[in-house]
């Protein structure tokens, strides 16, 4: 099921279980491995606006991804900050020409 990063923090019941596809940012550091739509501008990220997500290899630490996996808003990720996470089955680098 294709979906956004700002649709799974809008609407987590609506994913909760379900096999999702994602195009998002992975940024990975100290108690922090998360995905957002867009790359943070400035400063640490916020939590809310993205998904814990893992296991994802360090490569596409700071790059765009197409991610598949299975989403549950019951696992709020470290320090039960993130609006849920996502289970990651599948992750390549997003092609450059894809929106």
């Amino acid at each position: 099921m294709p979906t956004s990063i700002s649709e799974l923090v809008q609407s987590p019941a609506r994913y909760e279980l379900k096999l999702v596809r994602v195009r998002a940012f992975y940024l990975n550091g100290f108690e922090h491995s998360a995905i957002y739509g867009a790359m943070p501008s400035e400063g640490e990220p916020t939590p809310g606006l993205g998904i814990w997500a893992s296991p994802l290899p360090d490569r596409l630490n700071g790059q765009r991804a197409e991610l598949v996996g299975y989403f549950t808003g019951s696992v709020k990720g470290h320090g039960g900050q993130w609006p849920g996470s996502l289970c990651i089955v599948s992750a390549t680098p997003a092609r450059q020409d894809a929106p």
